[in-house]
C-alpha cells in the first residue's frame, strides 16, 4: 500500500514543481486573496470557515469577496450572486446557502478563477478563495488549512480520503500559512509545518423551518421532541452526535451521499418513513435546505450552525496582522 500512495503522490509532485520553478506560470489575483482549504475530501470544516472569515473581515471594516467553482451547480460560464440565487442549481447549493448567509457579499463562480475575481475586483477588498489549496495555479497571500487529523493516517482518493499530498504541507510558507483542527483531535505530529494552529468545532446554532425560515427556534426546542433525521452530507454521524447532545430523541435517518439530496422523490419518501415512525419533526442541514426548500413538507426544518475557533482572540489578532500588511 505504501509504495502505491507513493505512485499515486508522484503526479501531485511533478504538477506542483512545475509552477514552482516557473516552468507553468502562476495567475495573480487584483486584490489580496486568502484560501481555505483540506486535504481530505469533504467534512472538513471549509464551508463555515469561509462564512466566519468572510463575517471576520466585515466586522474588521472591509468588503470581502468569496471566488468558487459552484460544485454541482447546472450552470455554464461565469456566475455572480448578490444574495440568494431563485436556484440553487445556478450556483451550487453551498455558494447558494453562503449567499443566504451573506446577502451583502459578492460570490463570484467560476473555474477559472481569475476570471472570477476579475469579476468583482471593484466591489471588494479582500478576495476569500474557497476550497483552494488545490489550485496551484492561482497564487494566494495566505492559505488557512482546515485539518482533520486523520490526514497521515489514510491515502490518496479512490484508496482512502487525501486528495493532495503530505509533502504539500513541507513546501508550506509558515509566515503565510494557519492551520485549524477539529477540536479534540490529535495534531501533533502537524507543529512542524505550522508555527499557527487553531481549534475549530461546528455547534448548532438554531432551528427553521425550511418552507418558512421566519419561523425558528434555539435549540432547546428539540430537546425531548422525535426526530427523523435526513441529509446528504460528507460525515452524517456527527449531524447524528450533535443531534442527541441537544435532547432529540431520534427515531430514525436516512443519509444520502453528499450533494445528492435533491430529488421530490426522495423527500417525499423520507415523509413517508418519518411520519411511519411518529415523528414530530423531520430535521436536515441548512446546505440541504437549500436543494430542497420547494418541495419540503411543512414538518421538515434545518439546523444553522456556527463555526467557533479557539483560541478566538488571538485569531483574530493573527487575522489583522495578516490583513494589515496585505492592503
Amino acid at each position: 500500500m505504501k509504495v502505491l500512495t507513493e505512485l499515486l503522490d508522484f503526479p501531485f509532485w511533478v504538477r506542483f514543481k512545475l509552477y514552482e520553478v516557473g516552468f507553468l506560470p502562476r495567475k495573480n489575483l487584483p486584490k489580496p486573496s486568502i484560501s481555505i482549504g483540506s486535504l481530505t475530501i469533504g467534512g472538513a470544516g471549509k464551508t463555515p470557515m469561509t462564512e466566519f472569515l468572510a463575517k471576520t473581515l466585515i466586522k474588521m471594516g472591509l468588503r470581502p469577496g468569496i471566488i468558487t467553482i459552484g460544485y454541482g451547480r447546472k450552470s455554464r460560464g461565469l456566475v455572480v450572486l448578490h444574495g440568494p440565487p431563485e436556484n440553487w442549481l445556478i450556483s451550487g447549493d453551498e455558494p447558494a446557502m453562503l449567499a443566504q448567509n451573506l446577502p451583502n457579499t459578492p460570490i463570484a463562480i467560476h473555474k477559472n478563477r481569475k476570471l472570477a475575481a476579475e469579476a468583482i475586483k471593484d466591489e471588494v477588498d479582500v478576495y476569500i478563495l474557497d476550497d483552494a489549496f488545490q489550485n496551484i495555479c492561482t497564487k494566494r497571500d495566505l492559505d488557512i488549512l482546515m485539518l482533520t487529523c486523520t490526514e497521515a493516517k489514510t491515502a490518496i482518493f479512490p484508496f482512502g480520503l487525501r486528495r493532495d499530498t503530505i509533502w504539500r504541507l513541507r513546501e508550506i510558507d509558515k509566515n503565510k500559512a494557519i492551520a485549524i483542527a477539529k477540536k479534540g483531535r490529535d495534531c501533533q505530529y502537524m507543529k512542524k509545518f505550522f508555527r499557527h494552529i487553531f481549534t475549530f468545532e461546528t455547534t448548532p446554532e438554531l432551528i427553521f423551518n425550511i418552507k418558512n425560515p421566519r419561523i425558528n427556534f434555539d435549540m432547546n426546542w428539540i430537546n425531548g421532541k422525535k426526530v427523523y433525521l435526513t441529509a446528504g452530507i460528507a460525515n452524517p454521524e456527527r449531524f447524528t452526535e450533535s443531534m442527541l447532545k441537544c435532547g432529540a430523541s431520534i427515531i430514525g435517518h436516512k443519509w444520502f451521499l453528499d450533494h445528492r439530496l435533491y430529488r421530490p422523490a426522495q423527500v417525499k419518501r423520507v415523509a413517508r418513513k418519518a411520519k411511519k415512525l411518529g415523528a414530530e419533526v423531520i430535521l436536515t442541514t441548512q446546505k440541504d435546505a437549500v436543494r430542497i426548500k420547494a418541495f419540503a413538507p411543512e414538518n421538515m426544518f434545518a439546523v444553522k450552525i456556527a463555526l467557533k475557533i479557539e483560541p478566538h482572540d488571538d485569531f483574530i489578532r493573527l487575522i489583522k496582522g495578516f490583513i494589515s500588511k496585505l492592503l
